[in-house]
């Protein structure tokens, strides 16, 4: 049981860590800092700098992850977050 109880204790740190780092991820998009990112900003920040996902891709990631259709993500609400 002790181990058991160890390995879930670490499951939660990286669970929590990932968190974190995916909070500080989506601040930088967040340019108003109200929580919400913007369809054209998400679609900037993975395409620039030669990156491999492409604007159709960026787009159908940003459309995915909207799943209320509002054209913004509410990362502060988002489940993981």
């Amino acid at each position: 049981m002790k181990e058991y109880i160890e390995v879930m204790k670490a499951n939660y740190n990286q669970l929590d860590m990932e968190k974190e780092r995916l909070k500080a991820a989506f601040s930088v998009i967040d340019k108003k800092g109200n929580g919400c990112i913007m369809r054209a900003d998400f679609i900037y920040v993975l395409t620039c700098n030669n990156s491999a996902i492409s604007r159709e891709e960026a787009d159908q990631m940003f459309t995915e992850a909207d799943t209320k259709g509002k054209g913004y993500i509410e990362y502060k609400g988002m489940p993981s977050m």
